[in-house]
């Protein structure tokens, strides 16, 4: 469990905030306005039912407009978000002088949501890059063969 800060769970529920992205890649820092797309898949089993000897790996998929296309494959990623407050011009509904709301905006710190491994990428026809990353759970997958037959004792298991 990742301990956060009073003012980030407080920023997180706040109907004024917006979240801000970060990916740092080796040296690189890349944040929202390169950051297209950012998926964070977790599940507790690889399909509906679990199986014996399942390994079961978190996701990354992200999509990256940059110039900078020497990110190697098995690359360490690590994604990061946070909270910004404060509401802006278009979305207030008060007129200037009754206004006493938050113009400027405060921002909760950075969470990290992982470390992830570059394991695909490509470049797109729109300019794009496209990345597809795992945990480092999925390095230790190993197929688990048995010679039970099922449904067995937990103590044949």
């Amino acid at each position: 469990m990742i301990l956060v800060t009073d003012e980030f769970k407080k920023m997180s529920k706040g109907i004024d905030r917006q979240i801000s992205i970060m990916l740092k890649i080796g040296e690189n820092i890349y944040d929202d306005s390169e950051i297209i797309e950012l998926i964070v898949e977790n599940s507790l089993s690889s399909g509906e039912n679990f199986k014996l000897g399942s390994l079961i790996s978190s996701k990354l998929n992200f999509t990256l407009r940059t110039t900078n296309a020497d990110i190697p494959e098995n690359a360490l990623v690590e994604p990061f978000i946070s909270f910004k407050g404060g509401l802006t011009w278009n979305e207030q509904d008060k007129t200037w002088e009754n206004c006493d709301l938050i113009w400027e905006f405060d921002s909760s710190e950075w969470i990290p949501l992982g470390k992830f491994y570059i394991d695909n990428r490509k470049y797109t026809e729109q300019k794009l890059w496209k990345f597809e990353a795992y945990d480092k759970v999925k390095m230790m997958h190993q197929d688990y063969f048995s010679n039970l037959t099922y449904p067995s004792s937990m103590r044949q298991v």
